[in-house]
């Protein structure tokens, strides 16, 4: 169990004990308390019932933002990960761009998995050229982090053609620097 789902759990339980207090206090003490009392008594049922509201409140609030507070550390490292490999004044070798590229998927992997509160898999594809005479590309897969599950043996049977894909096709027609599919 993740530790916000955890989090979640204590702030439902939380607000449970507190209404069954509640029912409680009106139901049980309420009728039986003297007529100075009773003031009391709603009195406390009230903030009980306030204090239920602001909990969840700043749960919803405040959970998203500590899982987004979470991330900034790995954006940075991605960050300097990419600038070490470039600002060298060399071009890098094949084997240093792998290395930073398992780096960087490993790293967004954790940052997606941190956000969604769901476990989120990366893959880096780059676009070859199969036939050149006719102009067919297909993406293959460069790295995958290492908490995906291994299909590379199955990635290496699947040809992903850009013009069979329409994800890709329209990575491509739009001319976009960026790609976002649910």
């Amino acid at each position: 169990m993740t530790r916000s789902a955890l989090q979640l759990l204590l702030s439902i339980i939380s607000s449970i004990s507190a209404a069954i207090t509640i029912v409680v206090a009106i139901r049980s003490w309420y009728p039986q308390a003297s007529p100075d009392a009773k003031p009391a008594i709603l009195f406390l049922c009230i903030i009980s019932g306030a204090l239920i509201i602001a909990l969840i409140a700043t749960h919803s609030v405040y959970a998203r933002r500590a899982r987004y507070g979470k991330i900034i550390p790995l954006l940075n490292d991605i960050h300097a990960e990419l600038f070490r490999l470039i600002s060298r004044g060399v071009i890098p070798t094949v084997p240093e761009t792998r290395a930073t590229c398992q780096y960087v998927v490993d790293h967004l992997a954790e940052i997606l998995s941190a956000t969604t509160d769901r476990r989120c898999a990366v893959c880096l594809k780059v676009v070859v050229a199969e036939e050149q005479e006719t102009q067919v590309f297909k993406a293959r897969t460069l790295c995958r982090n290492h908490g995906s599950t291994d299909r590379e043996a199955q990635t290496r049977r699947i040809e992903h053609w850009i013009n069979k894909n329409t994800d890709f096709e329209d990575l491509f027609a739009e001319q976009r620097r960026y790609f976002f599919s649910n």
